[in-house]
């Protein structure tokens, strides 16, 4: 697989958006590599038959990522090679729809799910802070959703599934019914979707779903029965 590291965080105010972070006139933060650029090296990775990942948190970077796996669609058609959207924290309305016309994964780790919101707004404003983590729309819209740890960023937490299944299906910690959902609330994902987020979803990402991922005769299977 080949990682394309392609902009920063929110928190730092350096991932790359389409508007200005609140308070802070003229920054939009950044993409590493942007239009034709990160096009043309996606599309001769993926020639060259390397998996794609693409670090993308803001809904530029993340349409940036898009517009290049697109570009990558056109000009290699035969392509075997998957395509992934790592974080997609913040995605535009008429994105959505491209994960799945596209076959792209949108990846992600549940445990950023869980917050009061009021860092998100204090970055991005209300408005954009309610389209946060909007996977369950980009499930409904025909795209694959994974899940993993983003260790060391996420901590221990990220590496506990069963932590993650939870906090994804309430975007709550865990043990914390009180606290408030993080907007928007039917973005709260169902136990179907994070337990094939873990498995063959995730599997289909790392191209290895003729091996791992289902319970099926023939496969590798590595067991945990709760």
């Amino acid at each position: 697989v080949m990682k394309i590291h392609n902009d920063g965080t929110k928190e730092a105010f350096t991932a790359g958006q389409f508007e200005e972070y609140i308070g802070q006139p003229g920054n939009k933060g950044s993409v590493l590599l942007e239009g034709e650029t990160l096009q043309s090296f996606v599309v001769d990775i993926d020639r060259a038959g390397f998996d794609i990942h693409i670090h993308a948190i803001g809904d530029r970077a993340v349409d940036e990522a898009l517009d290049a796996f697109e570009m990558a669609r056109k000009i290699n058609p035969d392509s075997t090679v998957r395509y992934a959207v790592g974080h997609t924290e913040l995605v535009r309305d008429e994105d959505l729809k491209r994960f799945g016309a596209l076959g792209v994964t949108a990846q992600t780790t549940p445990v950023w799910f869980a917050t009061d919101g009021s860092s998100e707004i204090a970055a991005v404003g209300p408005e954009r802070a309610a389209k946060l983590y909007r996977f369950a729309a980009i499930e409904r819209a025909g795209g694959k959703v994974t899940f993993g740890s983003d260790f060391p960023a996420a901590g221990v937490p990220g590496l506990s599934p069963l932590y993650n299944i939870e906090v994804g299906m309430t975007r709550q910690y865990p043990n914390m019914p009180d606290m408030p959902v993080t907007p928007p609330v039917n973005a709260r994902l169902s136990l179907d979707t994070m337990l094939k987020g873990y498995t063959i979803n995730a599997a289909y990402q790392l191209n290895m779903e003729q091996e791992i991922g289902s319970l099926e005769v023939g496969k590798l299977a590595d067991l945990v029965v709760l």
